[in-house]
């Protein structure tokens, strides 16, 4: 085990980089979140200099200008468990392959309950007609109903407000998971003795489990602050991030104009976190799932997803290729932290280090 070594995990929710050869079974075909951001808003092109640095053009089926000589490696992932939502794509990148068969349902009633393709029972109050807490009350009287043969991945608050006929969704969304079913990347690092620091809905995504400590954020830039945050305090193992925002701001509500704004607002930060890195960590960047904002509907795309890494360590230019899991991500952290990897997955960690 190596307790010099940092891995900084970072999920761009839902930025997909291209239908999976099975998108067609999902009602998928012809996805492609960031090409079809690029064709809504071409300026991108010229606007995320340190991604496109790290290799994001040069990654197979990505449609923005690649890098001559990219500072980082880079690649992209297929998506091997069954799904395309939150829960199975964040276990799968810690190294869970689940075919857990999660229900989905119809709409419903009151106070406003409904879901969408994912496997999710959402359920949304104003705040001002039912307290926060009784949302969260009602939301764990749900979790504990739906399991068994009615087992659900997520339940969901929803807490919205409504002033002078804007309804706005607050930032006290809360989700109520379930544990994966087998140990993930979390667990194994944790028993081994290192540090699992998590940021954003990971604390949720993972039911809680496998984490040293944790942190929920408001926002992308947020979530960004608080890595960094960790970055500057805390001496070994991961730092695992999600940003939301991507997936939950512009993804799900068909905004690509938005959605390209916080791909830049991202890229701008980037120097930033590399800046707080130490010479034995490693940055790595993908996402858990697409969402085009273009695309019929208002749910989750079968995509592949972006792989960047970066570092001290790393070869610039380095291609990683085509992995048949994201749990491959799972495998190259364990590797690169000296941990035995009893999880999922390939390390390509000798194709990346220098």
């Amino acid at each position: 085990m190596n307790k010099d070594r940092r891995v900084i995990l970072m999920v761009m929710d839902s930025l997909g980089a291209g239908e999976l050869p099975d998108a067609d079974k999902y009602g998928d075909k012809g996805a492609s979140t960031i090409n079809h951001i690029v064709d809504r808003v071409p300026d991108i092109r010229s606007k995320i200099p340190n991604l496109l640095d790290m290799g994001y053009g040069n990654i197979k089926g990505v449609s923005l200008p690649p890098s001559e000589a990219p500072s980082g490696a880079f690649g992209r992932a297929a998506e091997a468990s069954n799904g395309k939502d939150t829960i199975t794509g964040h276990w799968e990148i810690a190294g869970l392959v689940t075919t857990t068969p999660f229900q989905t349902f119809t709409d419903t009633g009151f106070p406003i309950v409904y879901t969408s393709a994912d496997s999710v029972f959402q359920i949304a109050a104003d705040t001002d007609v039912i307290p926060l807490e009784k949302l969260y009350d009602m939301c764990q009287t749900a979790r504990d109903m739906l399991r068994g043969d009615l087992l659900v991945g997520r339940v969901i608050a929803r807490p919205y407000t409504y002033r002078d006929g804007v309804y706005t969704r607050t930032s006290d969304r809360r989700d109520y998971s379930v544990d994966p079913p087998a140990d993930t990347l979390l667990d194994v690092l944790k028993t081994a003795g290192l540090e699992v620091n998590c940021v954003g809905k990971i604390h949720d995504i993972f039911n809680g489990r496998g984490m040293t400590s944790s942190v929920h954020t408001v926002s992308n830039m947020d979530g960004v602050d608080k890595t960094i945050e960790y970055m500057k305090k805390t001496g070994s193992g991961l730092i695992f991030t999600n940003l939301v925002d991507f997936d939950a701001k512009y993804g799900h509500r068909r905004d690509p104009e938005g959605y390209a704004g916080a791909i830049e607002e991202f890229d701008a930060r980037i120097p930033e976190i590399e800046a707080a890195m130490n010479d034995e960590d490693i940055l790595i960047l993908t996402a858990d799932h697409g969402n085009d904002p273009t695309f019929k509907g208002w749910n989750h795309t079968r995509e592949y997803v972006p792989l960047m890494v970066s570092g001290r360590m790393i070869k610039g230019g380095a291609d990683i290729g085509t992995r048949n899991s994201f749990a491959d991500i799972s495998a190259s952290a364990c590797e690169f932290l000296g941990v035995e990897n009893t999880l999922a997955g390939e390390s390509f960690l000798d194709r990346i280090l220098k």
